[in-house]
């Protein structure tokens, strides 16, 4: 794998990672609750920093529990972080909760890293709806994210352009929180680029399930869609396939996960960015 080039860090951020240095060293595994916002957000981290450290996001309900095979084998390379969203198994407005905004999930993660004492660079790994949330933490915090990995990532246009091919083929979630999610409404396109070491992991068995074969593969090749529009946007994006697996990629096909999580720590270590 080669990237020309990768975006530089900020001087602030390169400060705060060359005084961590030593401390972070040091610093063995943890996992604890964290309070933010009133919320006790659980994070697990391991491994000993070398660079950039690698934060897992998980898919809707997921848990850091999700990363359980790729986090130990990526915490040999560097320093890797896991965490629950305090949202999970709260259910949506349907039962009474209000769920969050991206915004308020991506201020949460950095309070969480911040308090947990894991400064900036980062390597963002989002599975599903994480992959949305890698973009929109990006975005909020550009200086701090140096690559990234989408894990048959979700898409902001996915909602109103699988409902083009099969109406109800989204469904058991409101429209307002599909909104407050960050998915677009019908016809609004992704406005998201970032000029940073990127794979797009797609699945390589079939996820589409409607019920009708033709729209089936209409959904596979729109979900291929998208993951090649995600890749475009970074100059430095590539795609693979997890062979071996449906959407569930970190349990069905961990290796892939590690594979370009690591391809892309070494992109960022070779140009530069979050080195020792």
């Amino acid at each position: 794998m080669s990237f020309a080039a990768s975006k530089s860090l900020a001087a602030p951020v390169l400060i705060s990672l060359f005084t961590c240095s030593l401390a972070c060293r040091s610093n063995p595994d943890f996992a604890k609750r964290i309070p933010v916002d009133g919320e006790n957000i659980f994070i697990r981290c391991k491994g000993v920093r070398h660079g950039p450290v690698v934060v897992f996001e998980a898919g809707s309900g997921g848990t850091a529990d999700d990363w359980q095979l790729v986090q130990p084998t990526v915490a040999h390379r560097t320093q890797a972080c896991s965490y629950t969203r305090p949202d999970v198994g709260r259910g949506g407005s349907r039962n009474g909760y209000v769920i969050a905004t991206e915004d308020d999930i991506v201020r949460q993660l950095h309070a969480l890293l911040a308090k947990a004492g894991v400064p900036p660079p980062y390597v963002i790994v989002g599975h599903s709806y994480g992959g949305m949330l890698a973009r929109r933490y990006s975005t909020a915090f550009p200086s701090e994210v140096v690559g990234m990995v989408f894990v048959d990532s979700a898409h902001e246009e996915s909602i109103w352009r699988f409902r083009a091919i099969a109406p109800h083929s989204i469904h058991g979630i409101s429209e307002s929180d599909l909104l407050r999610q960050g998915f677009l409404p019908p016809g609004q396109t992704l406005n998201w680029h970032d000029d940073v070491p990127l794979v797009v992991i797609e699945h390589g068995l079939p996820v589409a399930d409607t019920g009708d074969l033709y729209k089936n593969a209409a959904m596979e090749r729109e979900m291929d869609a998208l993951d090649l529009d995600l890749v475009r946007r970074s100059r430095y994006g590539r795609l693979v396939w997890a062979k071996h697996s449906h959407h569930n990629v970190p349990f069905d096909d961990p290796e892939v996960v590690i594979r370009a999580t690591n391809d892309v720590l070494d992109e960022v270590r070779r140009h530069g960015a979050g080195a020792k």
